[in-house]
């Protein structure tokens, strides 16, 4: 039977020789979002993977894709093929992968189909951290005021704003992921079109050098 897949950081790199536990130490942004989507109840997604089946290759776990997104939310790189990147290339994204590398698409399809699941999630990460005073998240600049973490939060916000903030933030955050996911979908179908379209001329193109050849011998044959 198959199984999620969860990132094996108990290794060191292929010939960098980097202790991955070294890479995200305590107090750091990486740590901070590693431990709180651990506690993220995440089984309304997992609940539609099909585990009973043999075929196919293991899934990624759905939070290591939610500690991809808000890892990439936190450093302001916010898009697929940047997240691709900073996969292949950065150690913080190695830590939280485990070293296994995923492709743009294959984030893009995750956020696309679990868009609510995920808006929800992202935005009760980003309130307690800017509750408790743990990380900022530029890039989720609302109004021109961007939203920072702050030590007296709760002293300076009622009840009735902090309602209003998160309102806010949940609305920006799934304006980011519409932006990320729409635009690598496009790309995609993009590519699937020009595809056909050289695919197409390919065979025009055999059609016609078929007829130019069928018409050369006609002129061979009657002589001109």
């Amino acid at each position: 039977m198959r199984s999620f897949i969860v990132p094996n950081r108990k290794q060191k790199l292929l010939l960098t020789e980097v202790d991955l536990e070294s890479v995200a130490p305590l107090g750091s942004a990486l740590r901070y979002i590693d431990e709180l989507v651990e506690t993220l109840d995440t089984s309304e997604i997992e609940k539609s993977y099909d585990f009973e089946s043999d075929q196919g290759r293991n899934p990624i776990h759905p939070k290591t894709f939610i500690k991809i997104g808000l890892y990439a939310l936190h450093n302001c790189r916010f898009s697929l093929r940047k997240m691709e990147y900073d996969i292949e290339n950065h150690l913080g994204y190695k830590w939280l992968t485990g070293d296994r590398g995923i492709d743009h698409s294959t984030i893009g399809k995750f956020f696309a189909r679990y868009m609510d699941e995920i808006v929800e999630l992202f935005t009760q990460v980003v309130m307690i951290c800017a509750e408790r005073g743990l990380i900022d998240f530029d890039i989720l600049a609302i109004d021109s005021v961007k939203l920072r973490a702050n030590a007296s939060y709760k002293r300076s916000k009622t009840l009735k704003g902090i309602g209003e903030e998160e309102r806010r933030i949940r609305g920006r955050l799934r304006e980011l992921i519409e932006a990320a996911t729409g635009d690598s979908l496009m790309q995609e179908e993009e590519g699937k079109t020009l595809a056909g379209r050289l695919k197409r001329l390919k065979e025009a193109k055999e059609v016609l050098k078929r007829r130019i050849e069928v018409k050369t011998k006609g002129k061979g044959l009657n002589g001109k």
